[in-house]
């Protein structure tokens, strides 16, 4: 078996018979394969075509299979027991997946899709051939059972994998048999012609079971369509019954070959050469001449789909003809075609490079000679042809100026230009507007011209002329060849576009030009515009890259390139629109067409064009919309509602499959539709094939994966080339035909990729074995680290999630302190008053002094809440003092009388040698609290708490104080995490009065330690809980202790408070959102006129009616009263009244905001009555002074350098002084 390429058919040699020249009539097309183009043989002896469609031809050289591109050979070879028998191939028959050759040594069972071959020799030896030709025949009766015939030997049917002979009794009587589905036909060695149905069941055949014809028959030409015999100069055709249904009579001296029935036509073929075709309705022979010679020999012939009629020849290979119908007309001329331009009925003149004007008729096809140089045309290169309104042609040559070519006498005469204009020649376009009274030209080398004309005695005279070029207009024009030009609809606009210049336009308004780049965002595919075709609204720009539309929309331009594919990078020389909306376009490339609904359809020279490669601008389109384009050899025109393409469906099928470039069986590799490959297999090579024997190189292909959206086209190239990922895939082939015209069949493939070896079962076996025996080693060695892991990962989470919770509670506290400031403020201010009050219970007084206290410390608290949320680790500088021990610790102790009954808890307290104690006071109270309010909150009812306070009995002695309470106790693991700021223990002890516990645990042991102290923590689990702490004097040399002065004791306790008002002139405006504050504020402000208010917006009203001596403002009111404070200060009417601002807030940072936006004073709350009143009478006070001193003669002096002088002097001196500086 050979496999030989066979190249694009174009190449083949192939004969084209147009019928009528000027008709869209039927055509026949034919086309020969012949050795040239891989053919085994030129001498065909038979033909068949399978179910798939492909063509099957046996020659005296071989067995050939040929598909539309490819041809694949099957030839005899000693070595190949994969091969024919013989190469000598005389019949085919196809029976399922099977083809049955007959040869002059054997008959031949080939599998069409694993291509093996099986040799039957009908006898015992092989080796000796047959003498006699034709020795072997097969046929396929009407069940399908294949009969084999061995010349001499007998008859053979096939079953059960193999021949056996079905006994006659005129074996050697028998010249020739043929064997269909209407039985055996026998001719016999005295011409006699028998006839006998024969089937799978058939055992025997006797003579004298068959029918005889009772004619003398000298040749068979039997098949499934038709059993036809030749009666010397006469052909009978006959039933399934063998009775005579009519004769033909054929021409005495040719030698029939072959006869062919397809339909109501019989074709004759000759041994001597030629073909002929019979009618048998009207009984006419004609001649199949159709590139066929009469001395061309046709041994065979073949009815194919596509209505293809193949004819093997003696010498010539194959023949194909098939019906043709043009889609073009053509005209080949030795000049290329440069314009159009209609003349009169069915006439065009066309101007041609170098040959004149030529005058097509249109309707017959004829051409002729119009005019050239010797009747009066200035040059034979005719570029430019174009009508006015008149039907007055102007003519555009290579030569010097402008032909006309009258309408009326039909003369040509010359466009008169006065000698005061500028010369000018090579017109390569004309374009008239403003009523054909403007003519511009494009000319080669002299720019864009503008003529005025007018027609006077039959001539046209030029009266006036501008010429536009890039010498007068650089900026704009910078080449002065211009092969295009349009006009917008109303003519205002002038198109033209330059070889290498780009596009312009001109507006004949202002008579300006301006560039396309200055109108349109965006820039062409090219700036060698070759074409330009006005559509309404759209401007086509044809360029030597590519195809552009300029859409007007409302005053603007929208530009459109078309980077399809099939267009990209074209050279567009035409454009011009069809009666039916379609763009046609004339390229270096065949014609295009561009439907309405966008689609793209290419016309080549295998479609009949005169050529691939067109003429600049030579494009038209006449009043009955037939289309004219000249090219290099000539021309085409043709109406576009006759341009039929053929909808014809090919059968797609993967014809080739390589793998890494070796050839491979695909019936071996595909299976069910599936295509197995291997991990190093991935990268194949798929050959498809689409099955149209005409123009089959033209066909396309596209093809997708896992059912994309998107096709990826091929072209016309059927090779396929993937690398595939491991895995399973889809592949979709589809095609089109050899018009182009595309269709739904597609090819279908499961491609299946193994994975490599090392991903492969065994592999991932090994690998799980080997991390097994692994992981059994390493989990004995990492277990505990897992174990360990786990546990410090799930302590973190603990930690983190504690600290998350403290985190919370210390923000949910800090917020709390600020909302506490008012309410505090409420408790102890109406304390200080009655505390301060003469004659109140001594009991009474006990308790307002420990509601008091506690407010003052609950302030404190809440103000180190504030700053501990700001910095936890960040405390404000120790403040030594000297601290009375007993004293200090019994204040704090009789705080929890209450809370001690309350509960039932018994408290025991014990002290020895206290004495005094340099220290923090603060610090340490907070110590005490906080130990203290542990022992309340966890102790249960009934239980004891015992202090043990003690110094020794030297001077300044550390402090030992022991708390224990009864309780469930700590194990060691909680004595170890107790300190741990994140760590929640139980609750409190059920029934117990619920006490602060301070900022905890965590705090009072760094609080301990910023004293240099130290806590100890003894329990028994079920029994008690001891804190053992020891207290050094503050070591006062450390760099975060500072001294202050000794304290001077409690405020101050006023006399009795006078209840009538010693200021009633003094007014002072309260702004407080907060009633019972407001109220306090004026009790204690009993001695001045107060309005209160709860906003600061009825302050200002008020404010425009009578100014206050002292405003009092809440800084945190729901609107910002620091912007009310500002704003009143940089009010120059108002910012001389004296402001106090009450907060809540007492950081550092916040008092100088306050003070920044003009506060005069700033209190904290709670805050002491005493010291509001003291603040007011200072500032009025001062305000009072001020007054004076500025209403008196002290204002103007001022002291320098312990000299005192008036302004006035101070003035004339720093005069003085400037001057002499300045002249110096």
């Amino acid at each position: 078996m050979k496999f030989t390429l066979l190249k694009p058919l174009f190449p083949i040699i192939t004969f084209i018979a147009i019928i009528s020249q000027n008709s869209y009539a039927d055509s026949y097309a034919t086309k020969f394969i012949s050795n040239v183009k891989g053919l085994s043989n030129n001498s065909i002896n038979c033909i068949w075509e399978d179910k798939e469609h492909t063509m099957w031809f046996g020659t005296w050289g071989g067995l050939n299979a040929y598909n539309g591109r490819d041809i694949k050979t099957y030839k005899y070879s000693s070595n190949n027991a994969n091969s024919i028998s013989n190469n000598i191939i005389r019949q085919i028959v196809e029976s399922g997946d099977y083809l049955w050759i007959a040869t002059d040594n054997g008959i031949n069972r080939i599998n069409k899709k694993t291509e093996q071959i099986k040799r039957y020799y009908l006898r015992n030896s092989s080796k000796k051939v047959p003498n006699a030709e034709k020795s072997y025949s097969i046929g396929k009766s009407s069940d399908g059972t294949i009969f084999g015939w061995f010349k001499g030997k007998g008859l053979f049917k096939f079953r059960n994998n193999r021949f056996e002979r079905i006994p006659i009794d005129f074996t050697c009587q028998v010249k020739e048999l043929s064997i269909t589905k209407s039985g055996a036909w026998f001719l016999l060695n005295n011409s006699v012609l028998k006839h006998i149905s024969i089937s799978a069941n058939t055992r025997y055949l006797r003579e004298r079971d068959l029918k005889s014809i009772a004619v003398s028959v000298s040749r068979l030409f039997i098949s499934d369509k038709q059993n036809i015999a030749q009666v010397r100069e006469t052909l009978i055709m006959l039933d399934k019954y063998a009775r005579i249904e009519k004769t033909i009579t054929i021409s005495r001296s040719s030698q029939v070959s072959q006869v062919l029935l397809d339909g109501g036509k019989l074709y004759i073929s000759s041994i001597r050469g030629g073909c002929l075709c019979y009618d048998l309705i009207s009984s006419k022979y004609s001649s199949v001449d159709y590139g066929i010679s009469t001395e061309m020999p046709v041994l065979t012939l073949f009815i194919g789909s596509q209505h293809i009629l193949w004819l093997g020849t003696d010498g010539k290979g194959v023949a194909q003809l098939y019906k043709y119908t043009p889609l073009f007309k053509t005209i080949l001329f030795s000049f290329p075609v440069r314009s159009f331009c209609s003349y009169r009925d069915n006439q065009v003149l066309v101007g041609t490079k170098g040959g004149g004007i030529q005058l097509l008729n249109a309707k017959t096809g004829q051409i002729s000679l119009f005019r050239n140089e010797g009747s009066g045309l200035i040059s034979n290169s005719v570029y430019a042809l174009r009508k006015n309104g008149q039907n007055d042609i102007f003519i555009g040559t290579d030569g010097s100026g402008l032909n006309i070519l009258n309408a009326k006498t039909n003369k040509l005469s010359k466009l008169i230009i006065p000698s005061t204009f500028s010369q000018f020649k090579s017109v390569y376009n004309i374009h008239f507007s403003n009523h054909d009274s403007t003519i511009w030209l494009g000319t080669a080398g002299y720019g864009l011209i503008k003529m005025d004309i007018i027609k006077k005695g039959g001539n046209y005279i030029v009266t006036k002329f501008k010429r536009y070029s890039s010498s007068n207009y650089s900026r704009t024009l910078n080449n002065d060849i211009i092969y295009a030009i349009a006009s917008s609809p109303n003519d205002r606009y002038i198109w033209f576009g330059s070889r290498g210049g780009g596009l312009n336009r001109f507006d004949t308004n202002r008579s300006s030009i301006s560039k396309f780049e200055d109108l349109v965002s965006g820039t062409l595919t090219n700036d060698d515009i070759l074409c330009l075709f006005q559509d309404g609204r759209d401007l086509w720009v044809g360029t030597s890259y590519g195809l552009n539309r300029i859409r007007l929309v409302t005053s603007s331009y929208q530009l459109t390139k078309y980077n399809n594919r099939n267009l990209e990078s074209k050279t567009i020389h035409g454009v011009v629109k069809d009666l039916l909306g379609n763009i046609w376009l004339s390229t270096n490339q065949g014609l295009f067409k561009i439907s309405k609904d966008g689609r793209l359809e290419n016309y080549t020279i295998k479609d009949g064009l005169q050529n691939d490669e067109f003429s600049d601008g030579a494009f038209f389109k006449d009043e009955k919309g037939n289309l004219y384009f000249g090219g290099v050899n000539g021309l085409n025109y043709f109406n576009p509602q006759h341009v039929h393409l053929r909808n014809f469906c090919p059968r797609l099928e993967l014809s080739g499959l390589r793998i890494y470039d070796k050839d491979i069986n695909i019936a071996t590799f595909i299976k069910e539709g599936k295509l197995k490959l291997k991990y190093d297999e991935r990268n194949v090579t798929l050959k498809f094939i689409a099955k149209d024997f005409i123009n089959t190189e033209s066909c396309e292909y596209a093809y997708r994966i896992d059912k994309t959206d998107q096709w990826f086209e091929m072209g016309t190239d059927p090779n396929l080339v993937l690398q595939l990922s491991t895995g399973k895939h889809l592949l979709e082939v589809k095609c089109s035909n050899g018009d182009k015209v595309w269709n739904n069949r597609i090819y279908r493939l499961q491609i299946i990729v193994d994975n490599p070896w090392w991903f492969s079962f065994w592999a991932i076996l090994c690998y799980l074995l080997i991390l097994s025996i692994i992981g059994t080693i390493a989990s004995a060695i990492i277990r505990n680290r897992i174990r360990m892991s786990r546990k410090l990962f799930l302590a973190d989470i603990d930690k983190k999630q504690d600290q998350k919770i403290y985190e919370s509670k210390l923000t949910f506290f800090t917020n709390v302190a600020h909302e506490f400031s008012i309410p505090l403020t409420l408790i102890y201010t109406p304390a200080q008053y009655l505390s301060e009050m003469r004659g109140i219970d001594s009991e009474i007084k006990k308790y307002v002094d420990v509601i008091k206290d506690n407010a003052e410390r609950m302030q404190k608290l809440m103000q180190e809440l504030i700053e501990f949320k700001k910095s936890k680790s960040n405390y404000e500088p120790l403040c030594p003092e000297k601290i009375d021990t007993k004293e200090h610790i019994l204040s704090i102790i009789k705080n929890y009388e209450t809370i001690q009954h309350s509960n039932k808890i018994e408290f025991k307290y014990n002290s020895q040698n206290l004495s005094t104690i340099i220290s923090d006071k603060s610090v340490l109270s907070k110590i005490v609290f906080n130990l203290l309010s542990n022992a309340f909150q966890y102790t249960p009812q009934g239980g004891y708490i015992k202090m043990n306070f003690y110094q020794e009995e030297s001077k300044n002695s550390p402090l030992h104080f022991v708390v224990r309470h009864s309780g469930r106790g700590m194990t060691d693991e909680q004595i170890n995490n107790i300190f741990n700021e994140y760590k929640i223990f139980d609750q409190v002890a059920s029934g117990n009065m619920q006490v602060s516990n301070g900022i905890g645990i965590n705090l009072t042991k760094k609080l301990i330690e910023y004293l240099d102290g130290s806590i100890k923590i003894k329990s028994q689990l079920g029994e008690y809980i001891e804190f053992v702490v020891t207290i050094p004097p503050l070591d006062i040399t450390r760099e975060d202790v500072i001294k202050l002065e000794p304290s001077k004791g409690k405020m101050q306790t006023s006399e009795n408070i006078s209840r009538e008002k010693r200021h009633p002139e003094t007014l002072i405006y309260i702004i407080e959102d907060e009633q019972n504050l407001r109220n306090l504020l004026s009790n204690i402000l009993y001695d001045y006129t107060i309005l209160d208010f709860d906003n600061a917006n009825e302050v200002l009203e008020a404010i425009k009616r009578n100014h206050p001596d002292l405003i009092i403002t809440d800084l945190h009111l729901a609107e910002s009263g620091l912007d009310f404070v500002y704003r009143l200060k940089m009010d120059s009417k108002t910012s001389y009244i004296p402001i106090i601002g009450i907060s809540d807030k007492s950081s550092v940072e916040e008092q100088i905001d306050a003070y920044n936006k003009g506060i005069d004073t700033y209190l904290v709350k709670p805050f002491h009555p005493r010291q509001i009143l003291s603040s007011i009478e200072n500032l009025l006070t001062r305000q009072i002074l001020l007054k004076d001193y500025f209403n008196s003669s002290l204002s103007s002096l001022t002291i320098r350098n312990g000299k005192v002088m008036h302004e006035e002097d101070k003035e004339i001196l720093e005069r003085v002084n400037d001057f002499i500086k300045e002249h110096i």
